[in-house]
């Protein structure tokens, strides 16, 4: 597993107080192995650090690492001002309403750039790293945002593959959204050419049969390595924290009826 330096984070307050403050899926109940924005942001991190070894050669320009993995940083950061905005909420706007929307965004990112003016990660400005995170038209802003939905999709299959009905639906809509999103950007065409990119499964039959994680079960291979290559990142970047994360259930969830 290829190691890079630790991201310089620099005049950047409470940041990351607040963004542990915010519960990831927060209008989805129950998740039994919820955790919080800035772990999250963690974990997107780890993944970037694992795929960039599979993109760089493909790059008609060389990845700055050191910019990808800033962004990774903060990627999530103007969830501190009105928190998650799901991405099945924002393929139902209208196109007046994404305008409406990406105006409020671009005023959240100015409140922050206000918020954290002297902040810097990695060197760079901490005001225009959310500006490229929310534009996403870069390399490895667009890297980023792979990684943020593959984490998003980890998340859903783990809580499935425990047996939680009530992010079935979720691990799907991942699937094709991350499909969609590779094929509009060709900068991760090569993701194509790996087992990485999710496929379709049956996940109702994987649900039917799940169960909830165990420190001996987590290593039990699912055969599906898409999941397995978020889990292994997940263990792999986190040690023993990552398995506490993976094993340790927060909320109940309620068994679902297939009478």
């Amino acid at each position: 597993m290829n190691a890079y330096p630790s991201v310089e984070v620099q005049n950047c307050g409470q940041r990351e107080a607040i963004l542990g403050g915010l519960k990831r899926f927060h209008g989805k109940s129950p998740m039994i192995y919820r955790t919080n924005v800035l772990f999250h942001t963690r974990k997107v991190l780890g993944l970037v650090d694992d795929l960039l070894p599979l993109l760089q050669s493909d790059y008609p320009l060389p990845l700055n690492v050191s910019l990808a993995r800033a962004i990774a940083v903060i990627h999530d950061d103007t969830e501190m001002i009105k928190g998650e905005e799901t991405s099945k909420h924002k393929e139902r706007l209208s196109l007046e309403e994404i305008s409406a929307l990406q105006m409020e965004r671009k005023r959240e990112i100015f409140s922050l750039s206000q918020r954290y003016n002297q902040g810097s990660i990695n060197g760079f400005v901490y005001g225009h790293l959310l500006f490229l995170a929310c534009e996403q038209k870069k390399a490895e802003a667009q890297l980023v945002a792979f990684a943020d939905k593959l984490d998003g999709f980890g998340e859903a299959l783990h809580e499935v593959y425990a047996g939680n009905p009530h992010f079935l639906e979720a691990a799907n809509t991942y699937v094709e959204r991350i499909q969609r999103f590779i094929q509009e950007h060709e900068h991760l065409a090569s993701l194509m050419e790996t087992k990485i990119l999710p496929t379709r499964q049956n996940l109702a039959r994987i649900l039917i049969h799940g169960n909830p994680h165990t420190s001996d079960s987590i290593h039990q291979d699912t055969g599906y390595y898409p999941y397995e290559f978020w889990r292994r990142s997940v263990e792999g970047r986190f040690g023993e924290e990552g398995l506490a994360y993976l094993v340790t259930a927060k909320e109940k969830a309620n068994p679902i009826s297939f009478d």
